[in-house]
């Protein structure tokens, strides 16, 4: 089963709403969310950290005594909790976290990121090249352009979810990872109308996901 999470960051819009949140947060995520420079970017790493903590309390957890630590490649990880993975994404106004059973990998882009553009038709083509298996690029091909990077996204979520699953992130090659040969461990669609998002679970984890989206951050 694998659990999701999601809200948009306008929960964040009055300052005492994330100043109280931003103090509930774990060091290491509060740290995180400081670090970003850009106000926007403070928000989705907050709300993201948000999202787990909600998802982890659903859980029966008492978030201010559990641990967490980085793994070689940085992925956060709760210590001594056996059995109970999660991932954390976010893009444009929105944020996610997917919890599992099972290793979760999920990646959200938004439709407005700038190499989905129109304009930016080459440097998708480049990055397609570069990027998609064999199979995936002849896949691509055949679509029409307005097809294409809806096609891309797909392809660019799916291997995303796959890497952080791992751990990995980008460091993995993209390339090498043929989504076109293993569609059912992955969920692919649209969350809102502006986010495309794509969740990886190994083949034993089923089809079963849980969408909860989060609309009051005072009451939960």
């Amino acid at each position: 089963m694998v659990k999701v999470y999601f809200a948009n960051i306008e929960l964040l819009e009055k300052k005492e709403c994330f100043s109280y949140w931003l103090e509930a947060m774990h060091p290491m995520r509060k740290e995180k969310v400081l670090r970003c420079k850009q106000e926007i970017d403070k928000k989705r790493s907050l709300l993201a950290g948000i999202l787990l903590k909600i998802a982890l309390e659903k859980e029966g957890l008492d978030y201010e005594t559990l641990e967490f630590a980085l793994e070689d490649h940085g992925r956060p990880v709760l210590k001594n909790i056996e059995n109970l993975y999660f991932s954390l994404s976010h893009a444009g106004n929105y944020a996610l976290c997917c919890i599992s059973d099972q290793p979760v990998g999920a990646d959200m882009e938004s439709k407005e990121k700038a190499i989905f553009k129109e304009e930016k038709a080459e440097r998708m083509h480049t990055m397609a090249k570069k990027v998609l298996s064999e199979n995936e690029y002849e896949e691509f091909l055949r679509c029409d352009e307005t097809q294409k990077a809806c096609l891309f996204l797909k392809y660019w979520t799916r291997k995303e979810s796959y890497s952080k699953a791992f751990g990995e992130g980008l460091r993995m090659d993209f390339s090498s990872i043929d989504t076109e040969s293993m569609k059912d461990v992955f969920w692919s669609d649209w969350l809102e109308e502006d986010c495309f998002v794509s969740i990886y679970t190994s083949q034993e984890a089923g089809r079963e996901i849980e969408f909860h989206r989060i609309v009051d951050l005072m009451n939960v």
